[in-house]
């Protein structure tokens, strides 16, 4: 009589797994914006889903990005000078993170990540206007305009990789200090992701 029982049992377990089976494929789930892979839970039978998230299973999730962003331009004309003069923006019209210092004219980089700088230069009249975008003492690039004959006005843009602290900022050349203000020149940026330490 238990020999039949078990048999019985035994038979009605393998008829539940062979209709449940269809259900493995669907346990790839997609949870909070990572793939987490899960293999039949046969071969983890004393781990459960809230396990495998508090221990890391194989879900790594992306750090989420902060907000950092700045746009400032210049008010008054600029030039001449006697010698390379870094540029302070006195017009700030964005400044989300409170990272660019109306002060100094520098932006500092709250976070290890990835920024998108651009500089807009525009040359007084019959002049001409160059600034170096300096990254931390070296140079990046250079924007130069020549309003000869007439207006005219530069841009160009950098992606760089910044770790915390790191400055950014314009600096006047004094062989091209005729720069024009009223908003005609700005300068901005903003944080397009965080990089994880260790990356």
């Amino acid at each position: 009589m238990v020999l039949a029982i078990s048999l019985f049992a035994r038979s009605c377990c393998r008829l539940l797994v062979g209709r449940l089976s269809w259900l493995f494929p669907l346990l790839g789930l997609v949870l909070q914006g990572c793939y987490l892979l899960l293999l039949p839970s046969i071969f983890f039978p004393m781990l459960s889903l809230q396990s495998l998230l508090l221990h890391g299973g194989w879900c790594k999730s992306a750090k989420p990005a902060s907000k950092v962003a700045f746009f400032v331009g210049l008010g008054p004309n600029v030039g001449p000078v006697e010698q390379n003069t870094d540029l302070v923006f006195d017009k700030v019209v964005t400044n989300v993170g409170d990272t660019y210092s109306k002060q100094t004219g520098r932006f500092t980089a709250p976070y290890n990540g990835t920024y998108q700088f651009t500089v807009v230069v525009a040359a007084q009249g019959h002049q001409k206007a160059a600034a170096d975008l300096m990254k931390s003492g070296k140079l990046v690039f250079t924007v130069w305009a020549e309003s000869i004959p007439n207006w005219a006005t530069s841009t160009n843009t950098a992606i760089l990789e910044l770790i915390q602290g790191d400055e950014v900022w314009l600096m006047l050349q004094k062989r091209a200090c005729f720069i024009h203000g009223y908003m005609y020149s700005t300068f901005s940026g903003y944080l397009l992701f965080n990089t994880a330490e260790g990356e």
